[in-house]
């Protein structure tokens, strides 16, 4: 009679959440995989060589490390699986794109779109970032950066030299929301137009809309300022 009713007095609280459910533990899972990943869908573009490396961390939770590489293409990213109800974690340490590789690429699978198709660009994007994920959906920011870059468009009668790029983007369920923006060209020149030391500063608002905070550059001998 002690037993049933020692029994029944634990089954009592844990219904009425005096005990709480012990966490899911995953087993110690280690390995690797890779492989090659063809784009079909992007005309021309070289195939991606992949590599994962699945081991336990310190924690015991799973942790995936990935490889991505490709001709002016790489990237290393590391993410670990949810425990229980809480969220995973996930972390790009570093990731570059070279311009004058997938630009064309890019443009070509946009198809019509704002920029002109014939525009060609030089440089590196470099992008890192880190956040949480839970059902395919993921939180965090991400940081973008691009240093002496030039861009040019026969078709435009355009070339910028100098260019450099930094955003900060928040990301939230999936959702990307540029949180500030600064953009910069030693020289653009248009047609028989040329100007120099343009700098462009942006934050996020709601709305999703941009705010521009400041906007300068030198043109026809002097300098111009734009209003915010």
């Amino acid at each position: 009679m002690f037993r049933c009713c020692r029994h029944r007095l634990a089954l009592a609280v844990f219904a009425a959440g005096g005990l709480r459910a012990a966490e899911p533990q995953w087993p110690p899972l280690n390995g690797e995989l890779s492989g090659a990943l063809r784009l079909d869908a992007l005309g021309d573009a070289p195939p991606l060589q992949w590599r994962t490396h699945l081991k336990p961390t310190a924690g015991g939770l799973p942790q995936i490390d990935l490889e991505v590489t490709a001709s002016g293409l790489e990237l290393h990213a590391r993410a670990t699986l949810p425990p229980g109800e809480a969220p995973g974690t996930w972390q790009i340490s570093s990731a570059a794109v070279d311009l004058a590789m997938w630009l064309p690429i890019a443009l070509a699978r946009a198809g019509q779109a704002v920029l002109p198709p014939d525009l060609v660009a030089t440089g590196t994007l470099r992008v890192a970032g880190e956040g949480t994920w839970r059902n395919a959906k993921a939180t965090g920011s991400i940081s973008a950066a691009l240093d002496g870059a030039t861009v040019g468009s026969t078709a435009q009668n355009l070339s910028a030299s100098g260019v450099s790029l930094a955003a900060a983007i928040d990301l939230a369920d999936n959702l990307p929301t540029v949180r500030s923006l600064r953009l910069g060209v030693d020289t653009l020149q248009m047609a028989s137009l040329t100007a120099r030391r343009i700098v462009a500063e942006a934050a996020g608002a709601e709305g999703g809309r941009i705010d521009v905070r400041r906007a300068e550059l030198e043109v026809l001998g002097g300098r111009v300022a734009l209003t915010p």
